[in-house]
């Protein structure tokens, strides 16, 4: 083994972990860090030519456009919303149909959690006030906005965390499908996800919140990942809107649970006690709720109708060659943005202005809002991604205006494949979905995690437990980096803000939320070694 080649292809992603999690640094600022040094020892230690290099950053910036600009656009239609009072209004809406206090965070974090991650809303900025609200602690109140979502953390954003990196290796020459890499990840959904409910219940009251609620927790987490299964399964809806359809059936179930259990024990509505001791029963907002929430309505009608085979096909086709652009020699890519989810992400904010009745000053602000906060995550995303293409092209060379890969024994993903493969052998199947855990932690997403791991966990699989065993290795690692998205630096420190909570509120939020995490990263892991054993996956 080279041990010095394996030392050099891991200090990157050691830098940026060290940097943001010991020095506290963002990872926007991380990640330019670790994109020079990746660089950089990829041309000293890998004699990779600086034209490969160059072209892997650009290559990883193109690639990584179908979520950079998504969440732009997103931030974009959320500060509207905000602004608007849409989200407001839709936050009344939840506070007066769920029922006791258990029952609201499993409404609020799993189910309205999903439902908004799925559509792009970024929930542990926005929840922590509504939660305090409702009568929470910061803690329990911020550590429930990163916990919820995470059981659907694949399905965020329109699905993107698995068609996007499903796409970008296939590029790479590993044979995946999205439709394969979403049913692998959905296999470990019904444990993961009832586990998660269980965990905010936990957060709310310890074990007394469990013994009055655990009804409910149950429901809340098979409902949500036993109809993201069948949605996947069947292809009954768009793999785009599984999120939200699983999300909206969550929150319809502990709806239906809650008016159920109240008719059966005749029970009075009690009103919740705010943070300042007073109540939430605050006037309803003016605007309708049909109003608030069209932005997300003619989102999800728009998405419908272009995911429909026959419409996708004429979209990708129309504007030919004029969106295939050449990052270097022969390696392209084809940007397809008719049939981005980003497109119509901002044709539904265009068209939201006019039903929510927005005025200039809004719109203005809300361009204002997001031209000043886009640029941290559109870079974080984009450099990841580059790093990712950067060890992906590491050995390699132009030869007759062609890419030709190095050996596997001089690619940085290739090393560290090859020494996970040594250090487990026949049980790697135990340890597989870690290096998505580490790369959600280092890069703050799963997304960007799914692609910069994608060779190596490929390398690993081939040389250990077979090449056909990759999809469901590639699966359980995305779990992990979904479970992982609860821990990440970035998004407890943002959660915290928006409530002016300081560093001691981030630790233990953090403590709270790692124990959850390792814990249901550990399940995923046993569970897969166990999948690979009975011989489960798609």
């Amino acid at each position: 083994m080279d041990i010095a080649g394996l030392i050099v292809s891991l200090l990157p992603l050691i830098v940026v972990f060290l940097g943001i999690v010991w020095l506290k640094k963002s990872g926007s600022v991380m990640v330019i860090v670790a994109l020079a040094l990746t660089a950089f020892l990829a041309w000293w230690y890998f004699h990779t030519g600086l034209d490969v290099i160059f072209g892997g950053i650009v290559m990883g910036i193109l690639k990584s456009f179908g979520i950079a600009i998504a969440i732009v656009f997103a931030m974009f239609m959320v500060f509207l919303m905000q602004i608007t009072g849409a989200l407001n209004r839709i936050s009344d809406a939840i506070h007066r149909i769920a029922g006791t206090k258990e029952e609201k965070a499993l409404f609020v974090g799993m189910g309205f959690g999903s439902f908004v991650t799925a559509l792009g809303l970024v929930t542990p900025t926005l929840f922590p006030p509504l939660l305090v609200a409702m009568g929470f602690t910061p803690l329990a109140a911020i550590a429930i906005a990163c916990l919820g979502y995470d059981p659907l953390c694949s399905f965020a954003l329109l699905s993107l965390p698995i068609t996007l990196p499903a796409s970008t290796v296939a590029g790479m020459g590993i044979p995946i499908t999205e439709h394969s890499f979403a049913m692998n990840i959905s296999i470990f959904l019904p444990v993961v996800s009832v586990l998660f409910a269980f965990a905010i219940l936990i957060v709310v009251g310890g074990l007394e919140a469990v013994k009055r609620s655990w009804v409910p927790a149950l429901l809340s987490g098979l409902v949500i990942s036993l109809s993201a299964l069948g949605m996947v399964y069947t292809n009954i809806v768009p793999l785009s809107v599984v999120g939200v359809v699983a999300g909206g059936l969550s929150m319809v179930t502990l709806y239906t649970y809650s008016k159920i259990r109240s008719h059966l024990l005749k029970d009075t509505p009690v009103a919740t006690v705010a943070a300042d001791g007073g109540t939430t029963s605050a006037p309803a907002p003016k605007m309708s709720l049909l109003r608030a929430l069209s932005p997300w309505l003619i989102l999800i009608l728009l998405v419908g109708i272009v995911s429909v085979p026959q419409i996708s096909t004429v979209l990708k086709a129309a504007p030919g060659n004029l969106e295939v652009i050449t990052a270097f020699a022969n390696q392209k890519v084809d940007l397809d943005f008719l049939s981005q989810a980003y497109t119509w992400i901002l044709v539904a904010s265009i068209l939201g202005i006019f039903t929510m009745g927005a005025t200039k000053e809004q719109v203005s602000k809300a361009l204002d809002t997001t031209v000043r906060r886009f640029l941290g995550p559109f870079l974080a995303y984009s450099l990841f991604f580059s790093i990712a293409y950067i060890m992906f092209y590491s050995g390699g060379s132009v030869i007759a205006g062609k890419f030709t890969p190095g050996v596997l024994e001089a690619n940085m993903d290739g090393i560290i494949g090859v020494a996970l493969a040594a250090a487990f052998g026949s049980y790697y199947g135990l340890v597989a979905p870690i290096p998505g855990f580490i790369g959600s932690v280092i890069g703050g997403s799963e997304t960007s995690s799914n692609v910069m791991f994608a060779k190596i966990q490929n390398v690993a699989v081939t040389n250990t437990i077979g090449a056909d065993k990759f999809a469901l290795a590639f699966g359980s690692m995305a779990v992990a980096g979904g479970i992982a998205s609860a821990i990440t630096p970035s998004k407890i420190h943002n959660a915290c803000a928006t409530l002016g909570e300081g560093g001691k509120t981030e630790s233990e939020v953090m403590k709270v939320n790692a124990g959850v995490a390792i814990v249901l990263t550990a399940v995923t892991c046993v569970m897969t070694f166990l999948f690979l054993a009975i011989g489960i996956g798609f």
